[in-house]
């Protein structure tokens, strides 16, 4: 299932994802295909999204399981993401390559 911050973040309600990271939402927390609330803000191009999310420890390495793509990954992937690309690689940590389970 999608949790909560997925879906707010699915539909680019941050003042919902801002009430739910408020309340102790994991910002890492995928859905069973391992798809994160980053990832979806990154696919809706969503700038202010993908910069709160980023804030609050989201790891732009973490990768899905469908395709083995992380939220960087996509932003490479979309020529129309030129921006958040940017955003994300200058905010993620070096080594963080790892999917926390």
């Amino acid at each position: 299932g999608q949790t909560p911050l997925i879906l707010a973040a699915q539909i680019g309600w941050r003042d919902g994802a801002e009430q739910l990271i408020a309340r102790g939402a994991n910002v890492n927390l995928g859905n069973r295909r391992g798809e994160t609330p980053l990832i979806f803000a990154v696919q809706r191009r969503d700038l202010p999204l993908v910069r709160l999310l980023m804030t609050h420890g989201a790891n732009a390495n973490q990768t899905d399981s469908v395709s083995g793509n992380s939220a960087i990954d996509y932003a490479r992937q979309d020529n129309r993401s030129q921006a958040v690309l940017r955003e994300l690689e200058q905010r993620r940590p070096a080594a963080a390559t790892t999917t926390p389970r």
